[in-house]
């Protein structure tokens, strides 16, 4: 394209020197310019690297500004529950110092920009005006542990959480009366244990939550209602389009209520936990039939109950999850039918309990707790996916040899079990992959057990020892620091010289914990469950 501009002959000039003056421009059509590529400025590392790295970021607010860097980088504090552990915030009350009052006076200091959780623990609370109205506006999780409030308190600290996802009531002692006049979309989840309510009549604490969560998916009720008194199934029956997990306790479980579930057209549960399955076949092949896309089941069973157990699996294909409390001897033989099966845990009541020769090819965890038996490492050896295991007080008859190494597992928790120490450390040399190990009350454990795990298990990010006598701290100290070198967590009752040796040495994250024979092991705080803040008057 081009384009000529004239400009007007002065007097007196020639024809020459108008053709000067005559110019023609010619526009070139616009042509990308090309630059040099530049480097990109985050590089590609696996999401667990960035995790990793994440970890050393101690401000919350530092974190903050991390999120808004990338989309990858948002989606890996988002998904790292030790990460979104530093916007979590725990108050526990203190009843000796008249520190255990939330009203007017009280403020809150050191918050982080962000809070998405808040448990509050042993307070009695009067009022929450001021400083929750702007923390309630981006919690997504409220804990509410060993409280005193009004239920009109209650529902203040509600409306003023709109984007609420999570609520847990648990021994919280409610009084006076209030009526809801608020909705919370958002949602998703509620718990209450041992609620209470205090006042000369009678008010069910449950009653209406169905309008005030009308999308819930999951809730979960303790002990502490009265069936007679509580309208559950009504609100079962309302919430029967968006449920997907139900845990009820024994007096909800009944035969008739299972009769009225088998009635919710609507209703689609993923989950469900019962105390009692029934008696009836019949009734329970036809709530199998209703809800097939059942993928965890939660039950307390006998020995009688086996054709019940054996019809589950051949009805419920998409079972996943299957956690059994056994009351007396049980035939595992169940088990065949339950090939899809991916988590089974059992507590046996400290029965004898017999694998015979069962397999679960595609387990990747499984608990034990409460159990005397001799062949759960063979069964064990033939869930080649295994990732996570747990043995708890049980009486365990291990082979000295192991005839297939655990290549996949991650997770190893052993607490209280009676083994010799050979087979223990046998145990430990075919689990060269673990990346957390948490020992606790081994009776006969030693320091060349200690040396053997502290050799043998390269990739050990966390380490739990608690309440492990036959052991020296200063022998153990020295190994961890001679050859954990991947080692970011530990959580040990030694004494305070050795773990600030290793806490030098090694740069890990020491969780204090001094234990005593009778104390049991209470870990409010894993992975970074949130830090407690003090309120002031």
């Amino acid at each position: 394209m081009s384009s000529s501009i004239t400009r007007k002959r002065p007097k007196g000039a020639t024809n020459d020197d108008a053709a000067a003056v005559t110019t023609t421009i010619r526009h070139q059509p616009n042509r990308a310019v090309k630059r040099p590529r530049l480097p990109d400025p985050v590089p590609r590392f696996p999401p667990e690297i960035w995790e990793y790295i994440f970890r050393y970021v101690t401000e919350p607010r530092h974190l903050l500004r991390l999120r808004l860097v990338c989309q990858c980088w948002r989606d890996v504090i988002a998904g790292s529950p030790t990460l979104m552990g530093r916007f979590n915030v725990r108050l526990v009350g203190d009843k000796r110092t008249n520190r255990d009052r939330i009203d007017g006076a009280f403020v809150l200091v050191g918050l982080p920009p962000l809070v998405v959780k808040v448990t509050l623990r042993k307070y009695s609370i009067v009022t929450v005006d001021g400083w929750w109205m702007g923390v309630g506006l981006k919690l997504r999780e409220l804990r509410l542990e060993s409280c005193k409030m009004a239920l009109g308190v209650l529902y203040g600290m509600l409306r003023a959480a709109p984007n609420l996802k999570v609520l847990v009531l648990d021994s919280v002692r409610l009084s006076g009366t209030d009526e809801p006049d608020f909705q919370l979309g958002r949602m998703e989840s509620l718990t209450v244990c041992h609620a209470s309510y205090e006042g000369k009549v009678w008010r069910d604490c449950l009653a209406g939550f169905e309008r005030v969560f009308p999308r819930l998916e999951e809730l979960t009720l303790n002990t502490g209602f009265d069936p007679a008194q509580t309208d559950i199934l009504h609100a079962i029956r309302t919430l029967q389009a968006t449920l997907k997990h139900l845990d009820l306790p024994r007096k909800f479980s009944g035969a008739g209520f299972l009769e009225e579930l088998c009635g919710m057209q609507q209703l689609r549960l993923k989950s469900i936990t019962l105390e009692n399955l029934p008696n009836e076949v019949d009734q329970w092949t036809r709530f199998c039939r209703m809800q097939p896309q059942l993928e965890m089941l939660t039950v307390t069973v006998n020995n009688s109950q086996l054709q019940l157990l054996t019809a589950t699996g051949q009805l419920l294909p998409r079972l996943k999850s299957l956690s059994l409390t056994v009351i007396g001897p049980l035939d595992t033989s169940f088990l065949a039918t339950m090939p899809a099966l991916e988590s089974l845990a059992i507590d046996g009541q400290y029965q004898n309990l017999s694998f015979n020769g069962q397999s679960c090819p595609n387990l990747l965890h499984f608990t034990l707790s409460d159990v005397q038996t001799r062949d759960v490492l063979h069964f064990l050896q033939r869930s080649p996916k295994l990732e996570r295991l747990a043995l708890d007080d049980c009486q365990l008859g291990f082979p000295v040899s192991i005839a297939t190494p655990f290549t996949n597992l991650r997770h190893l928790t052993l607490n209280g079990i009676q083994c010799p120490n050979a087979v223990m450390c046998n145990l430990l040399r075919n689990c060269t992959r673990l990346e957390q190990l948490h020992l606790a009350w081994l009776k006969y454990l030693d320091d060349g057990v200690v040396r053997v795990f502290c050799q043998q298990l390269k990739r050990l990010r966390k380490l739990t020892m608690l309440g492990i006598r036959c052991t020296t701290a200063e022998a153990c100290a020295s190994y961890i620091v001679r050859h954990c070198r991947k080692l970011e967590e530990l959580c040990a009752d030694f004494g305070d010289a050795e773990l600030e040796r290793i806490e030098r040495a090694r740069k890990v994250r020491i969780r204090r914990r001094v234990v005593s024979d009778t104390e049991e092991d209470d870990d409010d705080d894993e992975d970074g469950e949130g830090e407690e803040f003090g309120g002031f008057f």
